[in-house]
């Protein structure tokens, strides 16, 4: 089983029927969204952005900014709502 799920829901076809398949019965398993910033959300997608367990979506530029800020943008969210969790 998965501690956390990252999506990159940049030109989205088949991943937000991934996740409607996966979110709503993984409550215990934080969703990390991503979209490139040029980028809206996918229609439908504030389905998803109910669930206390999908965090906000991070925006990037390029592959260079999202590997730099994969730290801090992506990990560190989910750790601190990992870590909410366990109290």
């Amino acid at each position: 089983m998965s501690k956390l799920i990252v999506a990159d829901i940049s030109d989205a076809k088949s991943i937000l029927q991934e996740l409607r398949g996966l979110a709503p019965d993984l409550p215990n398993v934080p969703i990390q969204p991503m979209i490139v910033s040029l980028q809206c959300e996918p229609g439908m997608f504030d389905f998803y952005q109910k669930l206390p367990w999908v965090l906000p979506v991070c925006q990037y530029e390029d592959a260079r900014e999202m590997i730099e800020k994969l730290q801090s943008r992506v990990i560190g969210p989910i750790e601190a709502y990992l870590a909410g969790q366990l109290r």
